[in-house]
């Protein structure tokens, strides 16, 4: 059985974010790492899987706490991603499903759009990157 998205803490911490707990006051949940850095990863997570899964709910109702109307469908679509199966990682996919909008856009200039055109234009670096031609997690 795969793991869950969100670790127990992790849930909470958003579950709290999400019901409009101010981020600095969500440090128990976040050990020596910043709240808010913590909350932007979780959104990341969680924004990357919906889009895996094709669910076309957007950046929106995400991007900050929702009005006490649209917290029931905030928190049923946390739980929906919690419980979902991710799909298995392919080379052939979209490099869109892997990494944010940050990314992608650095990426841009280069022109991959999938993990395998990545993965040329990682091995068409001189001696790929740390003399290796394909990244440890690639092998």
């Amino acid at each position: 059985m795969p793991s869950p998205l969100l670790n127990l803490d992790e849930l909470a911490l958003l579950r709290n974010w999400l019901n409009g707990v101010p981020v600095d006051a969500l440090v128990d949940y976040c050990g020596d790492k910043n709240p808010f850095t913590v909350v932007a990863g979780l959104r990341s997570r969680l924004l990357l899987k919906a889009r895996r899964l094709d669910k076309g709910w957007g950046d929106a109702w995400l991007a900050k706490p929702p009005a006490a109307k649209a917290l029931p469908t905030a928190l049923q679509r946390l739980e929906t991603l919690q419980q979902a199966p991710d799909i298995e990682p392919d080379i052939s996919q979209p490099l869109a499903y892997w990494l944010v909008d940050d990314w992608l856009e650095k990426l841009r200039p280069l022109t991959v759009v999938t993990v395998a055109d990545w993965l040329r234009h990682y091995q068409s670096c001189e001696g790929g990157v740390g003399g290796k031609p394909y990244p440890d997690w690639a092998a």
